[in-house]
C-alpha cells in the first residue's frame, strides 16, 4: 500500500495521498491484518488497512473454530453434529437479529432510501458482513458437508440414485440459488423503500443457508459422478494454473484497479464496451501480476515448506525405526526402505501412518 501513492500520474494520485487515504490507514492499523482483527478494528470501514482483506480475518477467526468441532464430531459424532446445528442457528439468529433490531439495509442501494433504522445505528459500521457470524453460515454447512463426505468414502457401498432423487437435488438447488441472488430484486430492490424490515429479516436469515445448501449440493453431485456437465466444467485443467494464483489475484487485485483509475486523465463516459473492456484488461493485469508474485514469493515458501517437511519424516523415522540385534552367527536382516522398497516421500509417510496405527492398536489392547 506504500507503493500505491507513486504508481499513478493522473490528478486523482491525491486523493490517496493525502490524510485519511488507504495509506495513511495502514500506517495505524496494519497490526489488526497481522492478527486477523481487521473486521472488527477499527470500527470505521474508511479507516480499515486494506478494507478487501477482511475476508481473512473472518476466515482465520472461523478456522480457529474447527479443531475443537472437529474433536468433538471425532469423539462423539451425534454431540459434534448437535454442535454444528446450534452453531449454525446462532450465527442465523444474530444476522436476523441485528437486520431487525438496527433496522440494517442489506444492499447500498438501501442507503440511499429513507428506511426505517434505530437511532444507535452507525453508518460507518459494518454489523454484518464481514463479520464472522454471516460467513459462518455457509462455512458450518462446509463442514456438516464435508463430515457426510467422510462417512459416504468410508462407507464402500456406493450410492444408488434414482431419477427421482436426481431431478429432485438439482431442482431444489437451483431454485435455492435462484432465490439467493434475486431475492432482494423480488423484495423490492427497485425501489428500496418497498423492502421493508419483515423481508429484510427474512432475507438475511434464509439467503445464505439457501445458497450454502445449493453449493452443497453441486459438491456432493460431482464428488459421486451425477455432475455430468457441470462437474466436466469444474474439472478442466485450465483452473487448476488460475486456482494457483487466486490467492495473489486476491491480494493485489484492488492495488491494481486503484493505480489504473488514479492514472486517468479524463472522466470516463459509461457504455457497456468501456465496462466490459475495462474488466478484461485488468483481469488480466491482475493476473499477470499474480503471476509474478506466485513465482517470486509463493513457489519458494512452498518448497521451502516441503523440504522441511520431508525432512521432518525422515528425522521422525529415524527416531521410530529401531535396528534389530543380531549376534555373530545369524545373518543380518534387511530392514524396510534400505535396498528392496525405494525410499520415497510416500513409502516413508506409508510406513510412518502404519507405526503409528500399530501403536494405537497396541494401546487399545
Amino acid at each position: 500500500m506504500y507503493v500505491v501513492p507513486y504508481l499513478g500520474g493522473g490528478p486523482f494520485t491525491i486523493l490517496i495521498r493525502q490524510e485519511g487515504s488507504p495509506t495513511e490507514s495502514c500506517k495505524n492499523y496494519w497490526w489488526t491484518n497481522l492478527l486477523y482483527v481487521s473486521n472488527f478494528l477499527p470500527e470505521q470501514k474508511d479507516k480499515m488497512c486494506m478494507n478487501w482483506t477482511w475476508f481473512l480475518s473472518a476466515d482465520m477467526q472461523l478456522f480457529m473454530l474447527t479443531p475443537p468441532v472437529i474433536a468433538v464430531l471425532i469423539k462423539c459424532p451425534k454431540l459434534g453434529m448437535g454442535l454444528l446445528g446450534a452453531l449454525l442457528t446462532a450465527c442465523i439468529v444474530a444476522v436476523s437479529g441485528l437486520v431487525t433490531i438496527y433496522g440494517l439495509p442489506l444492499t447500498v442501494m438501501d442507503l440511499q432510501a429513507s428506511l426505517p433504522t434505530s437511532e444507535a445505528l452507525k453508518f460507518d459500521y459494518d454489523y454484518n458482513y464481514d463479520k464472522p457470524w454471516l460467513g459462518g453460515i455457509n462455512y458450518i454447512v462446509g463442514m456438516a458437508l464435508a463430515v457426510l463426505l467422510a462417512k459416504r468414502r468410508s462407507n464402500s457401498s456406493k450410492i444408488r440414485w434414482n431419477i427421482g432423487i436426481f431431478v429432485f437435488g438439482w431442482a431444489i438447488s437451483f431454485v435455492l440459488a435462484y432465490f439467493a441472488i434475486f431475492g432482494l430484486y423480488y423484495g423490492g430492490l427497485d425501489t428500496p423503500v418497498q423492502m421493508t424490515l419483515s423481508r429484510r429479516w427474512v432475507y438475511a436469515a434464509l439467503a445464505r443457508p439457501a445458497w450454502a445448501v445449493a453449493i452443497g449440493w453441486v459438491i456432493f453431485a460431482c464428488q459421486f459422478d451425477y455432475g455430468f456437465a457441470v462437474k466436466s466444467f469444474l474439472s478442466q485443467r485450465i483452473w487448476t494454473p488460475l486456482s494457483r494464483l487466486t490467492y495473489a489475484a486476491f491480494l493485489i487485485h484492488f492495488i491494481i484497479l486503484q493505480s489504473y483509475f488514479t492514472s486517468l486523465r479524463a472522466m470516463l463516459n459509461y457504455s457497456t464496451y468501456e465496462a466490459l473492456s475495462i474488466f478484461f484488461s485488468q483481469v488480466v493485469a491482475v493476473y499477470a501480476v499474480a503471476y509474478l508474485a506466485f513465482v517470486v514469493i509463493e513457489m519458494p515458501l512452498r518448497q521451502l515448506g516441503r523440504i522441511n517437511s520431508q525432512s521432518t519424516y525422515e528425522t521422525n523415522e529415524d527416531d521410530d525405526v529401531t535396528t534389530p540385534t543380531t549376534t555373530p552367527t545369524t545373518t543380518p536382516t534387511t530392514t524396510p526402505n534400505k535396498g528392496n522398497t525405494p525410499n520415497t516421500p510416500g513409502n516413508r509417510s506409508r510406513g510412518l501412518a502404519d507405526r503409528l496405527f500399530n501403536r494405537a492398536k497396541k494401546g487399545e489392547n
